[in-house]
């Protein structure tokens, strides 16, 4: 996280693009993808098809982009702050999604950390070493969607939900930024 004085306000950066493992993987999943369609693409060029194998091909490719384009919009998004005397913004954007949200800073009840869960043993891992990876695959997940996340209740009952992998120290400092 990182903050910036500005002129009218307190801008923070909660994420921002290929910020930390989980923005590289999925880069790296991106890359993997893009590369799997550019070698459908060839296939489907250089081969004379008709009829079933043409939509198998074209299904593909678009599924492939699909892919490809999710990855890579997840690798380089970026979540920011915007806090003003009276206001907070959560501005959000990526490759093909640009928003903000404005909350009123007297409306935010219940300002909370959720700290991420304790690790629990894949039921198939060994206990000396990880031969099969079950317990390396159940970190990385945990990593890529576990907590570490702020949120707060509003006015109108919705609760708000923003950062990620944030630290106890992080959510101090924006707890004293917001209310004082």
């Amino acid at each position: 996280m990182i903050i910036k004085e500005k002129p009218g306000g307190v801008f923070v950066i909660l994420e921002a693009p290929l910020d930390g493992r989980p923005k590289w993987l999925y880069f790296f999943y991106s890359l993997v993808f893009l590369c799997a369609e550019i070698i459908t693409l060839i296939g489907f060029w250089e081969s004379d098809m008709a009829g079933i194998s043409f939509l198998v091909f074209l299904g593909a490719i678009i599924a492939l982009f699909i892919v490809t384009a999710r990855f890579g919009n997840r690798a380089f998004a970026s979540k920011k702050l915007w806090i003003d005397g009276e206001h907070l913004v959560l501005i959000d954007k990526s490759w093909f999604r640009s928003g903000s949200q404005t909350f009123e800073k007297s409306k935010i009840t219940r300002f909370l950390f959720h700290d991420r869960a304790e690790l629990t043993d894949h039921p198939l891992a060994g206990q000396s070493m990880d031969y099969l990876g079950f317990q390396t695959e159940q970190k990385v997940i945990n990593e890529m969607y576990g907590e570490n996340r702020i949120s707060f209740d509003y006015e109108d009952g919705r609760t708000i939900s923003f950062g990620k992998d944030l630290y106890s120290w992080d959510y101090d400092q924006l707890k004293e930024l917001i209310f004082g």
